[in-house]
């Protein structure tokens, strides 16, 4: 790499980031488009799309262990009440689990 391509590398990540952010929040571009200027390989290797996947992650299991929860209670207790079902949503992903396995 030579010293105009270094420095011009916080340029294109500040765009690739921007673009990005934009394209996620799918205000300017198609999908199309995105992966025709970006190849799938270099968006796993992005920092932010690894954290957006993350936290997309969690998301889920924490839903997937609050349905559990709630798909038991109702079978042993019948109709949960909604400020019960609002407490426990409000619970952690780990509290969630530690509650199915009781």
């Amino acid at each position: 790499m030579n010293v105009e391509q270094a420095s011009s590398l916080p340029q294109a990540r500040s765009l690739l980031y921007k673009l990005l952010r934009t394209a996620i929040a799918g205000l300017r571009f198609e999908q199309n488009l995105i992966q025709q200027l970006f190849r799938e390989e270099i968006m796993r290797e992005s920092v932010i799309y690894q954290d957006i996947i993350q936290k997309c992650i969690q998301q889920g299991k924490r839903e997937g262990e609050l349905a559990v929860v709630l798909r038991l209670l109702t079978r042993r207790l019948g109709t949960i009440e909604l400020e019960v079902q609002e407490r426990l949503r409000s619970l952690t992903t780990t509290q969630l689990e530690d509650l199915a396995e009781a």
